[in-house]
């Protein structure tokens, strides 16, 4: 210490440096229960990006599940109320693909790559789905373009499968997202 601190020290009396203490532990005390808090907050808000992306996922994975089903209904009964229930099912289907988490910035490149996959092969799917529902083709080139249907609907939740792996994986890191 200063001398001049020093001797500012000594001429105080023991119970007011009793209570420069108390109120420095004071002091230190609220600045650590500040600091918790704030780190708190800063990793339940992070956990909660993350399940709502999850969420999204989810959402999209069970809306494609439906809209298959709700084709594979279509073709073998083609009536008005399949066909209804058909369509809704690729609205909501369409409406979640565009949700998914996509900002290249936050998800990261793995994410994005992935989510960019899922969103093409959509797409591409969605034409020959469109086809084959709008009954364009008949006979063996009906069948064909069918299984074809089949076949894409199959890679989907291939693909949807890995994506999901891919999420558990990140919950599973999740403190340390560097690793992603």
């Amino acid at each position: 210490m200063r001398p001049s601190l020093r001797k500012l020290w000594m001429t105080i009396s023991i119970k007011r440096k009793i209570g420069i203490f108390a109120a420095m532990v004071i002091l230190i005390m609220a600045l650590s229960a500040s600091f918790n808090v704030w780190i708190t907050n800063v990793s339940l808000g992070s956990f909660g990006g993350i399940l709502n992306d999850n969420s999204r996922c989810n959402d999209f994975q069970e809306a494609l599940d439906q809209e298959i089903r709700a084709f594979e209904h279509y073709v073998r009964n083609a009536d008005q109320e399949s066909r209804d229930t058909y369509r809704v099912a690729c609205v909501r289907t369409e409406r979640c693909l565009w949700s998914l988490p996509s900002e290249y910035r936050r998800i990261g490149k793995e994410r994005s790559a992935r989510t960019w996959n899922i969103r093409n092969a959509y797409e591409g799917y969605k034409v020959y789905r469109d086809d084959v529902a709008e009954g364009n083709k008949t006979g063996s080139e009906f069948v064909d373009e069918l299984y074809y249907v089949y076949k894409m609907q199959k890679e989907q939740k291939s693909i949807r499968k890995k994506q999901q792996c891919f999420l558990i994986f990140r919950i599973l890191l999740w403190p340390f997202p560097s690793h992603l």
